[in-house]
């Protein structure tokens, strides 16, 4: 019998070992703990962790990293896609308020931890990269201190009018998480994207006008700040481009998983038909 936390509903990986470091008094969570690369390189701890409490690491990538999202979007077997982001570790005040009202305990969600994603899809709270009751990153913060914390947080926030598009994109990221699928085929998701933009008008001289793919992209989603900004010198999308940036892309070009699905199968028929 092990004693350690199981894995909850979205839970991020790196959650879920702080809560056991937490349980047994283990110190502070290290990134080498919870890294895990495409194609499945992992560290010792991680190795022990899985052994311990007797998930796969196919059923712990499945379920606790970013890895459906990166299969979703044909770049799950490249090393260089994160599927363990160490940054933007936010949380939504109504979830961690719900989590401790009806299981005990807060926790990092996978879905709110792309730096592009602003507010939860499911309550419309921007997300906190800081604590907003003791000034403490989401990163450190101990996930048993979210008891004390919760009581001071504030759930109540006015809309903006860049709140919908927002919430409209954190719900395409996270059905895309949701997705039971066979990896895509990055040729195939690139060619679906550059087929949609063309029917949205964005063309300059036969190619992709990606300049203004990107201004339109950025005030659409409030990208103002350089942390989350879409890059002008884009060319091309392909296979190192980062997971973040393509999801964004997608997204821009379809609003919907329904419409993203649809497109790529329609492509995988056109490529069967040459």
């Amino acid at each position: 019998m092990h004693l350690l936390p199981s894995t909850l509903p979205d839970e991020y990986i790196g959650s879920v070992i702080r809560r056991k470091k937490e349980l047994f008094n283990l110190g502070r969570l290290s990134r080498k703990e919870y890294k895990i690369k495409p194609p499945f390189n992992y560290r010792k701890t991680l190795t022990c962790f899985i052994r311990e409490s007797n998930p796969t690491l196919v059923t712990l990538a499945d379920t606790a990293t970013l890895l459906p999202l990166a299969k979703s979007l044909g770049l799950s077997t490249n090393p260089l896609t994160v599927i363990t982001p160490s940054d933007s570790w936010r949380i939504c005040r109504q979830c961690i308020t719900t989590d401790l009202e009806t299981i005990g305990v807060g926790y990092i969600r996978r879905h709110h931890l792309l730096s592009s994603i602003k507010v939860c899809d499911l309550h419309g709270l921007s997300l906190d990269e800081i604590c907003p009751s003791c000034n403490t990153p989401i990163k450190k913060h101990l996930n048993s201190s979210f008891h004390g914390c919760a009581k001071a947080f504030n759930l109540n926030e006015n809309e903006n009018k860049l709140q919908a598009a927002n919430i409209k994109y954190a719900k395409f990221v996270r059905e895309l998480l949701h997705c039971k699928v066979h990896n895509a085929n990055f040729s195939h998701v690139r060619h679906a994207i550059y087929n949609q933009l063309r029917e949205l008008g964005y063309v300059l001289e036969g190619d992709i006008h990606w300049k203004n793919v990107c201004v339109d992209l950025n005030n659409y989603l409030g990208e103002f700040t350089h942390k989350n900004k879409i890059d002008f010198s884009i060319s091309q999308l392909n296979p190192i481009t980062s997971l973040g940036s393509i999801t964004k892309i997608a997204f821009f070009a379809f609003r919907t998983t329904d419409a993203y699905w649809q497109s790529i199968r329609e492509t995988i028929d056109d490529f069967n038909h040459l």
